[in-house]
């Protein structure tokens, strides 16, 4: 590691008669030829040139004239240190000015001055290889592309190859989607995910921008930040976010995380990655992408998502995009073909279809008219293989749901109805968008504002421990059938809370707008899947919900709510959060005019 940044904070006020400085001159580099004729951070594998522009790009911004430092150098921020340029020291120990400005150490935030160097070895700086970096050409590095920095600045092509954006091939129709094979076949949940993506996260207005409907900032179902060092994606001003690793996160959807098991990588091997500008409260773009290990991504197997895939997606069911994607309605046809050869003959389909099916099945062709022929090439044996024969003749006469059900894993549960798509709720806005518990006398937003405080602690795994025995019926909890089938089918048992006729134990302030003659003062419920093991009862998932009456719920007026939003509650002051959500009511004005 040769090259190295110095910076020197400015301070409010700087005393200028006590200031002692040595002659030492420093070459100012004001243009990126200037940059370039000096050498610095060449040849490879020397990383100079990169520093200096993540430096640029990501550490600094400019207001009024200055140089404002988006991080703290003196925390040791990126590795930061300080840098002693003492007065005291050797004449030859000095590679920049001294001053009493002290090099990065103070906490105004702002920059004096900016140096770039390099080791001549271990302990010393070459003083004449290092320079000054002028506040114009720090402004011209932040405002050139990565690659044309490069290009303008690198002495030789090989330094130029270091950076070269990766071409990421776009993906604008259902078509394309199938035809890379994403998320295919099971247990990979990449289709799944996508779906819920396109559904949950994302809407697209007038103008086909994508706006956000959840913050990856706030790590909402497991996003998290994607640094692209090894390159996989374009460069961007903006920061990158991951979702869809099944192992950290336990608010996506039962559709997307049901076939994820920790024995098998292919299960967990997707992922969307997206910039996200949290100012406009926009996703830049969308990418898939799928792990090549434990660690790397596939760059070979990375596309970005456009806004009119996305579209796409949306219009469709959960249950007509599984069938466009992987051609899921097209009709296999099986034909034996056999050649004399004395042999034993196993029972093989199985392994024979499962070998070939996703290959050959959903690569084919988009068009759903056409039969998709595979033809097995078998000898003809003294054993007339019947058995093989009648097995392919099974699978034919099978749905395409019994099928997998048959195939691949008798634990996987194919739903057989449309599953209930509901929206989950991340933050207050989201709360307040949905109207729930509004208005005046409903009691749904203080109800769940006590319950995330006073029901629910969220343990340093992630998990909804509850603080509540529901099997004791405490606060008037009890078993909720989902007969009418408003909330996701799932082996968990959901329970119910919210009902004012049998619950003495809720405090004054949820309770003090019921009246028994006034349906809407008791209409909002809590419903909530619990799990459990030997030593704790936990909340797998939370929702809310409008009760209609006569056992009757609102499937229009149910919402999850996620592990980040309960979190939020449980930081609130209750009059602070009911600021927040309750939506205020204009006032008719009466007078003259």
């Amino acid at each position: 590691m040769k090259a190295c940044l110095l910076v020197s904070a400015c301070v409010c006020v700087r005393d200028q008669s006590s200031s002692h400085k040595l002659s030492i001159m420093v070459k100012t580099l004001n243009e990126l030829s200037q940059l370039k004729d000096t050498g610095f951070g060449q040849p490879r594998p020397r990383h100079g040139l990169n520093l200096l522009y993540w430096f640029a790009q990501d550490y600094i911004t400019f207001s009024n004239g200055d140089i404002v430092s988006n991080f703290q150098p003196q925390k040791g921020d990126f590795g930061f240190h300080k840098y002693q340029n003492r007065v005291e020291d050797d004449d030859d120990d000095h590679i920049v000015p001294v001053q009493n400005l002290p090099y990065y150490e103070d906490t105004s935030g702002y920059f004096n001055r900016v140096y770039v160097t390099e080791h001549n070895d271990p302990k010393r700086f070459d003083k004449d290889r290092t320079y000054r970096v002028s506040q114009g050409l720090l402004w011209n590095i932040k405002n050139t592309s990565r690659e044309q920095f490069l290009k303008l600045t690198s002495n030789t092509q090989q330094d130029i190859r270091i950076i070269v954006m990766s071409t990421v091939r776009t993906l604008s129709y259902l078509s394309d989607l199938r035809e890379t094979g994403f998320g295919h076949p099971p247990p990979r949940h990449g289709l799944n995910l996508l779906w819920w993506f396109a559904h949950e996260c994302v809407q697209i207005d007038f103008n086909g921008r994508l706006t956000a409907e959840c913050n990856p900032t706030n790590g909402a179902f497991g996003f998290h930040r994607f640094h692209n060092r090894d390159g996989l994606l374009p460069y961007s001003d903006l920061l990158y976010y991951e979702v869809g690793n099944l192992n950290s996160t336990d608010s996506l959807p039962d559709y997307v995380t049901k076939n994820h098991t920790r024995y098998s990588n292919n299960s967990n091997k997707d992922r969307i990655i997206v910039s996200f500008d949290p100012r406009r409260r926009r996703f830049e773009n969308i990418y898939v992408t799928q792990h090549s290990d434990q660690v790397n991504f596939d760059q070979n197997h990375t596309y970005r998502i456009s806004a009119e895939l996305i579209k796409d997606i949306q219009d469709l069911s959960y249950e007509e995009f599984l069938r466009e994607p992987t051609n899921r309605s097209a009709h296999a046809s099986i034909a034996i073909h056999k050649s004399a050869q004395a042999n034993t003959c196993p029972s093989n389909s199985n392994e024979l279809i499962q070998d070939m099916i996703w290959e050959e099945i959903l690569r084919e062709p988009t068009n759903h008219s056409e039969d998709v022929s595979i033809g097995i090439h078998q000898s003809e044996q003294t054993n007339s293989c019947q058995s093989t024969s009648n097995e392919l003749q099974d699978i034919q006469d099978l749905s395409w749901e019994e099928y997998n059900r048959e195939l691949l894993d008798d634990s996987i549960d194919v739903p057989q109805r449309r599953m209930p798509q509901l929206r989950t709720l991340n933050e207050l806005a989201h709360l307040r968008e949905t109207k729930f518990g509004q208005p005046y006398p409903r009691h749904g937003l203080i109800l769940l504002w006590w319950f995330a405080n006073k029901c629910v602690e969220i343990d340093d795994d992630g998990k909804m421990i509850a603080l509540c025995d529901l099997e004791e019926r405490e606060f008037g909890f009890h078993p909720f059938h989902n007969s009418e089938e408003i909330l996701p089918d799932t082996d968990l048992e959901y329970y119910e809370m919210g009902n004012l006729h049998y619950s003495d134990e809720m405090p004054e302030y949820v309770t003090k707008n019921y009246n028994s003659d006034v349906r809407e003062s008791n209409a909002d419920r809590i419903v909530v899947s619990v799990n459990s093991d030997c030593n704790d009862t936990w909340f797998d998932r939370i929702y809310v919900t409008h009760h209609l009456g006569q056992g009757c719920f609102d499937v229009n007026s149910t919402y999850r709510i996620s592990q980040g939003l309960i979190k939020i509650l449980q930081k609130m002051e209750r009059s602070e959060y009911i600021r927040e959500v309750k939506i205020k009511r204009r006032r008719k004005r009466g007078g003259r005019r």
